[in-house]
């Protein structure tokens, strides 16, 4: 959990922390998984219009209780990240107002 913590606000990258923890990749996305689960991190996944691109690029770790961070931008990031809405689908594109008669 040290090494998630080091890493809170940046993007979290499986093969990397398996190499470091000596695991296989599989395994260390069940761990942060649990630990999603478990509310002591959150993931931020990368959205963008084109899914593939999106599916591709690694989320970003945030640790629930920002306030352990030394760094004031990282702090700040994580509370912006946790304070974000959560959409549970794409956004619609906005429809122009019907007009109505005066």
């Amino acid at each position: 959990m040290r090494l998630l913590a080091e890493r809170s606000g940046g993007q979290i990258v499986y093969f990397n922390l398996a190499a470091e923890l000596g695991a296989a990749p599989d395994t260390v996305k069940r761990w942060v998984d649990l630990l999603v689960r478990l509310h002591y991190g959150f993931l931020v996944r990368p959205w963008f219009a084109n899914v593939a691109k999106a599916l591709r690029k690694e989320p970003k770790w945030f640790l629930r209780d920002w306030s352990g961070q030394n760094d004031a931008g990282a702090r700040a990031e994580t509370l912006v990240a946790w304070r974000r809405p959560w959409p549970t689908s794409r956004p619609r594109p906005a429809r122009p107002m019907p007009s109505r008669p005066c």
